[in-house]
């Protein structure tokens, strides 16, 4: 008697979406006390509409913009 077993399902993966960021960094640069924000800020960034025009978005100072740590 065999359990037919299926290798679990990366939900919602999009492998396009899956690399490094351009400056080497992940995530945001911690200023003390700011996880609530930097947690609001990663859930909105999972909205693909959202996420798509923080990509496309042409940062000028590439170390002193959020936007720019988000990518």
């Amino acid at each position: 008697n065999s359990i037919d077993r299926q290798q679990p399902y990366i939900w919602d993966y999009w492998p396009r979406d899956d690399g490094r960021s351009y400056s080497g960094y992940v995530g945001l640069t911690n200023l003390g006390a700011t996880c609530y924000a930097a947690t609001s800020l990663q859930h909105l960034y999972m909205i693909p509409e959202l996420r798509t025009a923080i990509l496309n978005t042409d940062t000028a100072d590439k170390h002193d913009l959020i936007l720019y740590e988000l990518k």
